[in-house]
């Protein structure tokens, strides 16, 4: 269920990404319910947790609310995962707790995708504020499956997706290696060394 309005049908929510917190018996007497979105939260809410919106229908109220009989609009979705599986080859180390993973200078993925998807595809690259700290920008070469891809920069902190062209898969899959300029040496603390950090799924580029 989505509503376009707030429960006394006169505030306009639709246009907002923000869902409504019901009453314990508010929406249909049943207290098991909880959260009503608009369709532009319920959109949101679905990209942030990684689904693309293959194909999203509504029918029913045109003036839905998330609580009268006469205000009921539902909303009908087809989704696909965003989310690439990878498979860690070498040079990246075992997974922390949150399930996150330390690479070494040198190291190699593959990841996965149907070879009928033609959408954008990205592996996301985590350099810690300690690294850029320590070391400065960091260089960061790759092939896949033995194409040269651009050289990028990463000069702070944070998140950073390397594209990965669709036409570069072969069989549904991309080995994807990657060579560091510098990386965090060991030391009394960690014994690794410690390049950038890797998730253990990977989610497409919108």
């Amino acid at each position: 269920r989505v509503a376009r309005f707030a429960a006394d049908r006169r505030t306009e929510i639709g246009s907002l990404p923000v869902a409504y917190l019901v009453d314990k018996l508010e929406t249909n007497d049943d207290s098991t319910n909880y959260w009503i979105f608009t369709p532009e939260g319920l959109r949101r809410i679905l990209k942030r947790s990684n689904w693309r919106i293959a194909a999203m229908m509504t029918r029913g109220a045109t003036e839905s609310d998330p609580a009268s009989a006469c205000g009921d609009e539902r909303a009908y979705c087809f989704l696909k995962s965003a989310y690439r599986q990878i498979e860690f080859l070498q040079g990246v180390h075992p997974p922390e707790p949150g399930d996150w993973r330390w690479t070494g200078r040198k190291f190699s993925v593959r990841i996965w995708r149907s070879p009928l998807d033609q959408a954008s595809s990205s592996i996301s690259l985590f350099i810690p504020d300690i690294t850029v700290s320590s070391l400065g920008p960091v260089t960061v070469s790759a092939s896949v499956n033995g194409t040269d891809l651009p050289a990028i920069v990463l000069g702070h902190p944070g998140v950073h997706e390397m594209p990965i062209p669709p036409h570069l898969f072969i069989q549904g899959s991309a080995r994807v290696d990657f060579a560091l300029d510098r990386a965090l040496p060991p030391d009394e603390i960690d014994q690794r060394e410690r390049g950038l950090v890797l998730p253990s799924l990977n989610a497409d580029v919108d």
